[in-house]
């Protein structure tokens, strides 16, 4: 049996050969997007009807307004009717550089672009998005900066006023009390009971300070209810 680690030898008129190096290929380092879908860059905006319980604290509940054409009335770039619009409907809107850098950030997606809030993180090749090194507590003192500017710039932000607090307290019992009553067949439910009785404490402190109190009117939780049960279900977490 020949030796493959001994040269060819010659045969015949053939001609020895050493052969040539053989270089492996080297891996290509390629960045894979995360797997998130694409999304429009936004405005920031906010309605007077709209607080939560963030931090435990009374904060504003933002809304985001998409800049993409055939949205909200916008076309070709332009972006001023949807503007009118919202600010007829109550909102505020809140300019990217109302606090100096950009609150908006842009990531690789699936297909394009994704364009998320500054306190955000994404992954390659993952769907994951958790709060970054500035997050949740940036995002808190962004909201409350809001609030801090003075009565006559174009994004202050008001304090909560009776007509928000009183039908947000309203859900907060009522949340708190089905949750309560579902101890018994589910003990996990006492923490989210508890959590609802923190945030109704700070609320209805917030109405004491105002002068409130008492139980909603049905007529106004029914008129408010739908917006401010949306804004506490998506901190519910």
């Amino acid at each position: 049996m020949s030796n493959p680690l001994q040269p060819p030898r010659a045969v015949g008129r053939g001609v020895e050969s050493q052969g040539e190096v053989w270089e492996a290929p080297r891996p290509v380092d390629v960045a894979m997007p995360p797997k998130i879908e694409p999304c429009p860059p936004f405005f920031y905006m906010h309605h007077p009807n709209r607080w939560a319980v963030l931090g435990g604290k009374l904060r504003p509940s933002l809304g985001q307004l998409p800049l993409e054409p055939g949205l909200n009335g916008a076309s070709d770039g332009d972006f001023e009717v949807a503007f009118t619009q919202k600010r007829r409907e109550g909102w505020t809107i809140i300019p990217h550089d109302v606090m100096g850098g950009s609150y908006v950030r842009r990531h690789r997606a699936r297909r394009g672009h994704a364009h998320l809030p500054r306190w955000v993180r994404v992954f390659g090749n993952s769907s994951t998005m958790v709060p970054n090194n500035e997050g949740p507590d940036g995002y808190f003192a962004f909201l409350d900066a809001l609030m801090a500017l003075p009565e006559s710039h174009q994004s202050h932000i008001a304090p909560a006023e009776l007509h928000a607090l009183m039908p947000m307290a309203d859900y907060l019992r009522g949340a708190m009390e089905r949750s309560a009553s579902a101890i018994a067949k589910d003990p996990r439910m006492k923490s989210r009971a508890e959590r609802f009785r923190a945030d109704l404490d700070v609320v209805e402190a917030a109405i004491a300070a105002l002068g409130g109190g008492g139980e909603v009117l049905g007529d106004l939780v029914e008129s408010e209810g739908d917006s401010v049960a949306l804004d506490l279900e998506a901190t519910d977490g």
